[in-house]
């Protein structure tokens, strides 16, 4: 019998002399000293009186390690490995154990051996790869082992023991707003929570989630996974530089706490409209929202060096085009108060174009017709001249001259007539677009309409015949498409005709 109780005693002597050296060559986080929680008698027994007794001889077999208090202790498990941590509790008192995997799924059990006679009793199983906390309020005093294998591979594991208890936090949410800045695709992660921490880590990805954040950092770190976001704050908000195109999948940690995030959520992808498509020498229609603004994309073709582009409003509204790269940055823009623009883009554009097209007063029109093409013949649309206005000369009782400029290219152009009852001077502009191809489909009535046949651009004329005198007329220029028909109208003229005088008499001799 004494031999037997030396050879128990020497056992146990070097066993503590393999659990002291193990102490020095697992790697351990200590937690912030400011946060640490108070030490109680039963947090820091002496190793040596919680061992004597409590080992077993199936203790030999595993690499066993002594589990400090308030540390996180890091180390590899191979698979196929098994490996043991010892903690012993020499009071009750409360307890929490944190268990985190960090590449491959763990297989854990935790065993509590009392401190009197009696069996060893299983506290916890776990066969997983996301964090497991055991928590006690009040855990009865013994040697606690933990025991781990990794069968699905090797796998890096933090454990870390606190000699504290705390309720379960209260569930948070993540809330994402979009963030202005020189883009406008920034995007601000915010959360709420009750931890005394002020220094957070979180995980932001579009294609997995993670349960640590030690996974975090592990796929952060392979190759074949992209897309993964990792940063630290000092305050419950993150923002990130893009926003997401797919469901976002977020986490959050406090730093110096392992096992589960404090917080996760799902932040749902950004609504994106999808823009229209402009083709080339197509006709694109558009009703226009209540903001009075549209876009459209164009994607340009190889060894195109230049751009056109015609823009409609239908109704008396001024228009302002701006032309950007897929990036933002402003290509080139235009203006016009006649209702309808074009732009020429001398230069080599980007390969894709955003095309924004904006009617003032917003309401004043209802819808836009938007065209671009390579070649300026192959637009469906007139035009506008550079000199819009039309102009009466040489005005008399029975007559007067129209005079407008005509856009390069062969189109048609239509004079309208009509008489102004409403005795009062006015000056209309911005025109009325769009409509006028039902009224030049129907019969006009004779002297209130004159339309010629393609002529090229430049300065044109026409002398109208047969007005009435002392009358007031609204002059129309419409220019018309030869091929589609589609008419563009000029900002009109009015003018009044004066009365005619009497014929001179002459005495008869």
């Amino acid at each position: 019998m004494g031999v037997g109780r030396v050879g128990v005693g020497v056992a146990v002597s070097l066993l503590l002399t393999l659990a002291s050296f193990h102490l020095l060559v697992v790697h351990a986080h200590t937690s912030t000293p400011s946060l640490a929680p108070t030490p109680t008698p039963s947090c820091h027994p002496s190793a040596t009186q919680a061992l004597g007794g409590l080992l077993t001889k199936e203790d030999y077999e595993y690499d066993v390690k002594f589990l400090p208090y308030d540390q996180q202790v890091s180390t590899y498990i191979e698979e196929g490995e098994a490996k043991r941590l010892m903690l012993p509790l020499i009071s009750a008192g409360p307890l929490t154990i944190t268990v985190t995997p960090c590449h491959a799924p763990l297989s854990w059990t935790l065993s509590l051996r009392p401190n009197t006679t009696g069996e060893e009793v299983v506290e916890e199983t776990y066969e997983g790869k996301d964090p497991k906390v055991v928590d006690r309020e009040t855990a009865h005093p013994g040697l606690y082992v933990l025991q781990m294998s990794a069968n699905g591979g090797g796998s890096q594991v933090h454990v870390q023991a606190e000699c504290r208890w705390a309720p379960a936090p209260t569930p948070s949410t993540i809330t994402a707003t979009p963030t202005p800045d020189t883009r406008g695709r920034a995007l601000t992660l915010s959360w709420d929570t009750t931890s005394s921490r002020n220094r957070y880590c979180l995980a932001a990805s579009e294609g997995q989630s993670f349960s640590s954040l030690c996974a975090a950092r592990a796929a952060r770190a392979t190759p074949s996974v992209s897309g993964v976001v990792l940063g630290c704050t000092n305050e419950p908000y993150y923002q990130l530089p893009y926003t997401a195109r797919r469901p976002l999948h977020v986490a959050v940690w406090a730093v110096g706490r392992p096992g589960p995030p404090l917080v996760t959520g799902l932040v749902p992808p950004r609504p994106r409209s999808r823009l229209p498509r402009l083709r080339p020498g197509r006709l694109l229609r558009r009703v226009l929202p209540p903001g009075g603004t549209i876009m459209a994309r164009y994607r340009v073709r190889r060894r195109s060096r230049r751009l056109h582009v015609v823009a409609v409003a239908c109704g008396g509204a001024r228009l302002q085009l701006q032309v950007k790269s897929s990036s933002g940055k402003r290509v080139a823009s235009a203006a016009s108060s006649l209702g309808a623009l074009y732009l020429s883009l001398q230069d080599s554009p980007p390969r894709t174009l955003l095309l924004q097209v904006k009617t003032t007063p917003p309401g004043a029109a209802t819808r836009i017709f938007l065209t671009a093409a390579h070649t300026a013949r192959v637009l469906p649309l007139p035009r506008p001249p550079r000199k819009t206005r039309v102009r009466v000369k040489s005005i008399k009782c029975d007559s007067a001259t129209v005079k407008w400029h005509a856009a390069p290219g062969p189109y048609q152009f239509c004079l309208l007539l009509e008489k102004d009852n409403s005795g009062r001077s006015r000056r209309i502009s911005p025109p009325r677009q769009c409509g006028w191809e039902r009224m030049l489909r129907q019969k006009a009535a004779p002297g209130s309409r004159w339309c010629s046949e393609a002529i090229s651009g430049g300065s044109k004329w026409f002398r109208v015949p047969r007005l009435t005198p002392n009358t007031s007329y609204i002059a129309t220029i419409l220019a018309r498409h030869p091929t589609t028909r589609r008419t563009l109208a000029l900002t009109p003229a009015a003018f009044s005709t004066p009365p005619c005088r009497a014929p001179r008499q002459h005495p008869v001799s």
